[in-house]
């Protein structure tokens, strides 16, 4: 099931280039990807007042049916948060962000 954006029902991993790991929504399009992320980062620029270098935080939390939830935050307001993500997705996430160093 979708709704009026094209967003499927789940989260989706992805890796940009070789090795930055991207969680977030699943699309059935990807164009529609392509537009949500533009908004998420307008909306990250609005925020910061257009600094690129404001942190970012990555908070992770244990549902009651055992999986996770994910909420981004960056300059102290939280920006989107995503549910019913499952622990082997997030073992895959914290591996590619191993690999950037980031993490």
């Amino acid at each position: 099931m979708t709704d009026n954006l094209g967003v499927v029902r789940g989260v989706a991993l992805s890796f940009l280039g070789k090795d930055i790991p991207a969680l977030g929504p699943r699309f059935q399009k990807k164009e529609e990807a392509i537009k949500v992320a533009r908004q998420y980062l307008k909306r990250i620029s609005e925020v910061t007042g257009g600094i690129r270098r404001a942190p970012v935080q990555i908070s992770l939390g244990r549902q009651q049916d055992g999986r996770y939830f994910l909420i981004l935050q960056t300059a102290g307001k939280a920006m989107e948060r995503l549910d019913n993500i499952d622990e082997l997705l997030i073992k895959r996430f914290r591996k590619g962000l191993k690999k950037t160093f980031l993490f």
